[in-house]
């Protein structure tokens, strides 16, 4: 729910699901296929007459993910898809809604440790296709930026991505949805630790990547000038290392 389906490429990675029971059983399936993140769609739109996801199929999902130590992602782009979901038990949200989160709504994410990856970008280059940037830039836009600040002020964690493969989301550095936070507010320390500590957190993979410390995967790059004086500085990549192995130096 929340989308039509199926959807146009995804193939069996997206099911439909009949009631609770069904959602418990397709979960497990998706689970016991080796997904490691299980990611449902509540977009809390009243525009389109698509069904939606009831509260007990969410909970039904968010049930079996969490005994079996996976996580759940929640597409949204209303904040009231956004409430249900996580009061229904979801861990990440991703995309920004598109009109105000309340405070009330920010301090339960908050409480509960669900992560945002805001992707404002996307909503840009979609609106770009649309015809309708100039209206977006004037009406929307605003509303994200101030979602985003009052989330980060708050202690919301934040997490990067660009829901690459949409209009306007160019394959690479994602520098786009970096300025985008700069310009709303946050700093650029606070834009890289949601790119690199707090994403590999949202992954469960804080043992493995986001830092750089003794028994850490050897993945890092290196980058000419300062990104804390100025975030595009990390398009000028210097140097790469994966698995400790040079791939790219200049």
């Amino acid at each position: 729910g929340g989308h039509p389906i199926p959807v146009d490429g995804m193939g069996d990675q997206i099911v439909a699901v009949r009631g609770p029971d069904d959602a418990r059983a397709q979960a497990s399936a998706l689970l016991d296929a080796g997904a490691d993140v299980l990611k449902i769609a509540v977009s809390g739109r009243t525009d389109v007459s698509w069904p939606e996801l009831s509260d007990a199929e969410i909970q039904a999902i968010t049930a079996v993910a969490a005994a079996r130590g996976a996580r759940v992602a929640a597409h949204v782009d209303r904040a009231a898809g956004l409430r249900r979901a996580v009061a229904n038990g979801i861990t990440d949200a991703a995309h920004m809604p598109r009109d105000r989160m309340p405070d009330e709504l920010i301090a339960q994410m908050v409480a509960r440790g669900v992560a945002m990856s805001p992707t404002i970008a996307v909503y840009e280059g979609l609106a770009a296709e649309r015809g309708n940037l100039g209206e977006w830039r004037r009406t929307v836009l605003p509303v994200m930026y101030d979602n985003l600040r009052r989330f980060v002020a708050a202690g919301g964690q934040l997490t990067l991505g660009d829901d690459y493969g949409n209009p306007g989301i160019a394959l690479g550095m994602p520098m786009a949805e970096l300025r985008h936070w700069i310009a709303a507010g946050l700093g650029p320390m606070q834009a890289i630790v949601a790119s690199t500590s707090a994403a590999a957190a949202a992954c469960g993979l804080s043992n493995q990547i986001g830092t750089l410390r003794p028994g850490m995967a050897a993945d890092l790059f290196a980058v000419a000038g300062d990104p804390l004086a100025d975030i595009g500085a990390l398009e000028q990549v210097r140097l790469a290392v994966h698995s400790g192995a040079v791939v790219r130096e200049e």
